[in-house]
């Protein structure tokens, strides 16, 4: 229940401030990707280190390059419509 109410409190902020949006959308896949790397690379196994080290390069690179993962979002998201 918690989860649904941020979620809505959350899209009712990015409707209302759309160009907001675009940074707590890279902030938010800056967070996944960090979660998912920690997460792999607790897991213990040789692959899993390497998937944690990917994940946790491809999250500087979005902070490095926030403007080339809106693009790239926006692509994904329109090829999937």
């Amino acid at each position: 229940m918690t989860l649904g109410l941020l979620t809505t409190l959350l899209g009712a902020f990015l409707a209302v401030r759309p160009f907001s949006s675009l940074a707590v959308l890279v902030v938010l896949v800056v967070a996944g990707l960090v979660v998912a790397g920690l997460g792999e690379l607790a897991h213990g196994d040789r692959w899993g280190g390497v998937r944690g080290v990917v994940h946790l390069a491809s999250a500087a690179a979005v902070l490095a390059w926030p403007g080339v993962t809106v693009r790239v979002l926006t692509l994904a998201v329109a090829a999937a419509l």
